[in-house]
């Protein structure tokens, strides 16, 4: 009898080992509440990331939404950095977002580094803590002529003063790094 429950035991392991997804199709990481002085507006709260068969979802939450937000995708294993930059911007009531092609973290100066991106959705939530997130259809995320299947996203957060320098800048999960993990597509 001990012997069927172990090799019972084993082989569930085993079957529930082999099925499991070797990546996961969503990330969330929380960032310290009050490391970004004053308003609040720039402080990120947590970040989700959704990798879906056609579209990548990325949420921010907040203390207070306002300012502008950079979703730094890295999408190649064999380059350093990030290939896309996806930026959200309040204008009026709504946040607007945009695709940009990078390069170890900039976005080179001239024209074409904008990415054409029909379908890219921005969303908002009026409630604290506040919400910023954007759906990007994975297609606007073709590098070197593929779409792909698995990527991680760093997030910035900052508010702009008055002559355009940047103040209360928050990073999550740190400045310039991105999780350990991949996020494979569904």
């Amino acid at each position: 009898m001990r012997r069927s429950i172990v090799a019972v035991a084993t082989a569930l392991v085993a079957v529930v080992g082999a099925a499991a997804p070797a990546r996961a199709e969503s990330w969330t990481v929380r960032d310290r509440a009050g490391d970004v002085p004053d308003t609040g507006y720039s402080d990120i709260q947590s970040v989700t990331v959704v990798h879906r068969a056609e579209t990548l979802d990325v949420s921010v939450s907040f203390a207070a939404a306002g300012g502008i937000v950079n979703a730094f995708v890295d999408t190649d294993r064999t380059d350093r950095g990030p290939e896309f930059r996806i930026r959200l911007r309040w204008r009026g009531d709504d946040f607007v977002g945009e695709v940009f092609a990078v390069e170890r973290w900039r976005t080179p100066i001239g024209p074409g580094n904008r990415v054409a991106c029909a379908g890219l959705e921005t969303h908002t939530g009026y409630r604290l803590p506040d919400l910023a997130g954007v759906t990007v259809p994975r297609a606007c995320l073709r590098a070197h002529g593929v779409v792909p299947r698995e990527l991680r996203v760093a997030v910035r957060s900052w508010l702009l003063e008055a002559d355009g320098s940047p103040v209360d800048i928050d990073w999550a999960p740190s400045r310039r790094s991105f999780p350990a993990a991949w996020v494979a597509s569904a």
